[in-house]
C-alpha cells in the first residue's frame, strides 16, 4: 500500500485532479492558520513577543528604510506591534471587520493567491504547452503594424480644415508642388514607423485608429479626423500580422497556460464551496434578473 500510494503521489495526473487541488488548499489553510497563531502566544490579556516577531520586525523596518533601526526604533516597533495586535483582537471581537469591503477584497486576493500558487504547482512539460499553443493560436497572433506620416489641420486655425486637408491630399496624389508646410504645426510626431494600433489609438484617439485600421494598401489618405482635427495620412507599410512560432513565444504561452489553469481552478473550488451555501436573493428592483 505504502508503494502504491507513492507511486500516485509522483503520477502527474493525480497532481492535476481538481479535488486533490481542493484538498491541499484546505490544508495549506490550516497550516498557514496554526502558524499565524504561533506567532504570538496569547493567555488572557498577555502578548508574547519572541525573537522571531522581533527579528521579522527589524527585517520589514530595513526593506522600507534601508537601514539598521537602532535599540530606540526597534523598542518603538515592538510597541507598535503590540498595540496592532491588542487592536486588531479587540476589533475583531467587536465585530468590526463584518461587511467591511476593504478586508473582504484583501481577504479575496490572498485567497486567490494561494489558489493559484497551488493551481500551478506542477509546470506543464513542453508537450503540454504545444498543444495548449496548437489550440490557441489566435492569443499569440503579431499585431498588424502601421507606419504613417501625418499632416495635420487645425480647426482652430481653418475655418474649413477638413476641405484645406482633402485639397493637399489631392495635391500630393497628383505630384503637385503643395509642400509640408501647407499643413499646420502640432505636437503630434509628423512619421510613425511601425505601430500597433493600441499606440495610434492613445496618440489620437480610438475612431482614428479604426480609420487606419480599415486602410488596405499604401497611399495618400483622408482626411482622417482625431479629437485634435484632420489628418491627411501618407500610409507608407502595413505589417500584416501573422502567427507567431512557438519557441519565440513559449514564455507567453506558459504565462497564458497558468493563467487559464488558475481560472478553471478558481471556479472548481467555488461550485465546490457552493455546495455548502445557501443563496437566497430578496430582490425587487433587480427581480427580473436571472438569478
Amino acid at each position: 500500500m505504502g508503494f502504491l500510494n507513492f507511486a500516485m503521489m509522483r503520477n502527474a495526473k493525480f497532481w492535476k485532479e481538481p479535488l486533490v487541488h481542493f484538498m491541499l488548499i484546505g490544508l495549506l489553510l490550516f497550516i498557514l492558520h496554526s502558524f499565524t497563531n504561533n506567532d504570538f502566544e496569547m493567555s488572557g490579556t498577555t502578548i508574547l513577543i519572541d525573537d522571531d516577531d522581533v527579528n521579522r520586525l527589524i527585517t520589514q523596518y530595513k526593506q522600507v528604510w534601508n537601514e539598521n533601526p537602532t535599540q530606540e526604533t526597534i523598542k518603538k516597533l515592538v510597541e507598535d506591534y503590540v498595540n496592532s495586535e491588542m487592536l486588531y483582537n479587540e476589533a475583531l471581537a467587536m465585530n468590526l471587520d463584518h461587511n467591511d469591503e476593504i478586508i473582504k477584497r484583501r481577504l479575496k486576493q490572498k485567497y486567490e493567491f494561494l489558489v493559484s500558487d497551488l493551481a500551478t504547482i506542477q509546470d506543464p512539460d513542453k508537450e503540454e504547452l504545444e498543444n495548449y499553443f496548437s489550440a490557441n493560436k489566435d492569443k499569440f497572433q503579431s499585431e498588424t503594424l502601421y507606419s504613417f506620416s501625418q499632416y495635420y489641420f487645425s480647426p482652430d486655425k481653418r475655418q474649413r480644415p477638413d476641405i484645406d486637408a482633402r485639397k493637399f491630399i489631392s495635391s500630393k496624389s497628383n505630384n503637385s508642388e503643395t509642400q509640408p508646410s501647407d499643413s499646420d504645426a502640432s505636437h503630434l510626431k509628423r512619421t510613425y514607423i511601425n505601430v500597433t494600433p493600441q499606440k495610434i489609438r492613445s496618440e489620437f484617439g480610438n475612431e482614428f485608429s479604426k480609420e487606419i485600421k480599415a486602410l488596405a494598401k499604401p497611399g495618400w489618405h483622408g482626411p482622417i479626423q482625431s479629437g485634435y482635427g484632420f489628418h491627411a495620412i501618407d500610409l507608407l507599410s502595413i505589417q500584416v500580422d501573422s502567427i507567431k512560432n512557438f519557441d519565440a513565444v513559449q514564455h507567453e504561452v506558459k504565462t497564458a497556460y497558468d493563467k487559464e489553469l488558475i481560472d478553471k481552478y478558481n471556479r472548481s473550488i467555488q461550485e465546490k464551496l457552493k455546495e455548502n451555501y445557501t443563496i437566497k436573493y430578496e430582490l425587487e428592483k433587480w427581480n427580473d434578473l436571472d438569478l
